[in-house]
């Protein structure tokens, strides 16, 4: 299971969580599902303040790198 990044008519491309991406040929595709719920735990960002979440989602569309904080 993945989110589909790419797909052609023979093939579809497969974004996983740590891994490169897949290529599976449609032809070994037996099922195929979307789910109806997200693929972040329950939960996640409940243990977040508000300011917290905001930095998350204001990295999350950057391009940008940024240095880790330092501890």
């Amino acid at each position: 299971s993945g989110n589909v990044s790419g797909e052609t008519d023979n093939q579809v491309t497969l974004k996983i969580v740590g891994q490169d991406p897949v290529i599976i040929n449609k032809a070994d595709i037996q099922t195929r599902e979307v789910t109806p719920v997200s693929m972040m735990p329950a939960g996640l960002l409940s243990t977040l303040s508000d300011e917290e979440v905001l930095d998350l989602v204001k990295y999350l569309q950057t391009d940008v790198q940024v240095s880790a904080p330092e501890l």
